[in-house]
């Protein structure tokens, strides 16, 4: 009996404790506390100027790039400073890698190279089908054309019925 008499205590002193904490609401973590909104400004608000004199800004005037705060903070964080010009240093280990040498065209060069790989990893079946890579199907554009006509003279919907598609040529053993 003593015993529960004291958890039963404890148990009124711990929620008078947390009820004295206004609401509770630092332990339960639901109340959060975010900046307003209305004050944080990414840039300074437009003013008029004194001289009332002065003209419009055109359309055509461009206007200065201003990076946001986080990307500016990214760039700093990864060595950016704005500045373009290379070290003797950097120059002397780019050389080194290779990156006078890069291909102007290094795209088309990747696609030839890819092509060139698939071509040699087709199986002796895709090799004698003549098949060479995926198979695609091409829309027979004139009965395409004669199937939404008859439909429209019929009265149904054009999406009703079959997409004529033309047969592509392989150009295999069979």
């Amino acid at each position: 009996m003593k015993m529960r008499r004291k958890f039963l205590i404890a148990t009124l002193l711990a929620s008078a404790t947390v009820a004295s904490c206004s609401g509770g609401n630092e332990f339960s973590f639901s109340k959060r506390s975010t900046p307003d909104e209305f004050m944080v400004r990414p840039r300074a608000p437009l003013t008029l100027p004194p001289d009332y004199e002065l003209r419009a800004p055109s359309g055509d005037q461009r206007q200065e790039y201003a990076p946001s705060t986080a990307e500016r903070q990214a760039r700093e964080a990864l060595g950016d400073t704005g500045t373009s010009e290379l070290t003797p240093a950097e120059l002397a280990i780019l050389k080194q890698a290779g990156a006078d040498k890069v291909s102007g065209n290094i795209r088309a060069e990747i696609d030839r190279e890819t092509a060139a790989l698939e071509e040699r990893n087709l199986s002796v079946l895709e090799r004698a089908l003549g098949r060479k890579g995926r198979i695609t199907q091409t829309v027979d554009v004139e009965a395409e054309r004669a199937r939404i006509k008859k439909n429209i003279e019929e009265g149904k919907p054009i999406s009703e019925g079959e997409v004529p598609v033309k047969q592509p040529d392989q150009g295999g053993l069979f």
